[in-house]
């Protein structure tokens, strides 16, 4: 993201955080905020940890979590076990963990449908922290 930024004018001093896996602590504490476990919680592509932990996800009514390269935390669900509205909300708390309270710079919600991830639905959605400062597109 830090990219995308400069692209429009905006040079940060320092990067966003990325860190791989989410502690222990820090997990425990967004299911105890969210009120349900979490699969997962590993660097990832969206479509290998959906491949891959998209049956126990439905079978368990749990979220998957990953990340990836840059300063993001990802959730995975399947439309017909946590209704998108849910999804969004966990997202929310999420931002306000992580982004806000640690630095990260998105959150992003991957709804999926069927049993494979490239049934992906349409409803992706992204929560990035806002620029510190104005860019190109507010000149």
């Amino acid at each position: 993201m830090t990219g995308h930024w400069e692209l429009m004018g905006l040079q940060l001093a320092q990067a966003f955080p990325t860190s791989g896996r989410v502690s222990e602590d820090a997990m425990r504490e967004y299911e105890r905020r969210i009120g349900r476990r979490t699969l997962g919680n590993i660097v990832a592509s969206g479509t290998q940890i959906i491949d891959e932990l998209g049956p126990e996800a439905m079978k368990t009514g749990w979220p998957i979590i990953y990340t990836s390269a840059d300063s993001v935390f990802q959730i995975a669900a399947h439309e017909d076990v946590i209704p998108v509205a849910d999804l969004y909300r966990m997202c929310e708390v999420a931002y306000g963990q992580f982004v806000e309270g640690m630095g990260l710079g998105r959150v992003i919600a991957r709804p999926f449908v069927g049993s494979r991830a490239r049934s992906a639905a349409p409803r992706t959605a992204r929560l990035p922290i806002p620029p510190a400062a104005d860019t190109l597109l507010d000149v």
